[in-house]
């Protein structure tokens, strides 16, 4: 199955989910998260820094899962570059690190949304 820069393919233990790691544009990762996310019912808020999962040469993203769901939990889509494996880490597993930045950023975003529809 081919989702724009993901596939699926038969590993030795199940099946693995794979990325395209070359990204030849920057916003290549983000649209493919973003559609992904999409498809499956959640939503893409923004990609975060790999390294605060102790990925050097990845790329990250947040999303919020079922968007339908009021519960607002979290998980992360991680694609190695080298090897183009993408590890999904639910909210439990991330590292309180990478919460507290989505956490941070999310509210520098609301203040920005929020000044902007209160000023003419």
């Amino acid at each position: 199955m081919q989702y724009n820069n993901f596939s699926q393919v038969a590993n030795k233990d199940s099946s693995a989910l794979i990325c395209d790691p070359t990204f030849k544009k920057p916003h290549e990762f983000n649209n493919a998260i973003l559609e992904a996310a999409d498809n499956a019912g959640c939503q893409f808020l923004f990609e975060v820094p790999a390294e605060l999962f102790g990925f050097e040469d990845s790329r990250a993203a947040a999303i919020k899962l079922n968007v339908y769901n009021e519960d607002n939990q979290l998980a992360f889509i991680l694609c190695d570059r080298e090897t183009g494996v993408i590890h999904v880490v639910s909210n439990d597993e991330a590292p309180s690190g990478a919460i507290r930045f989505v956490e941070s950023y999310a509210n520098v975003l609301s203040f920005f949304q929020k000044s902007t529809t209160t000023s003419h």
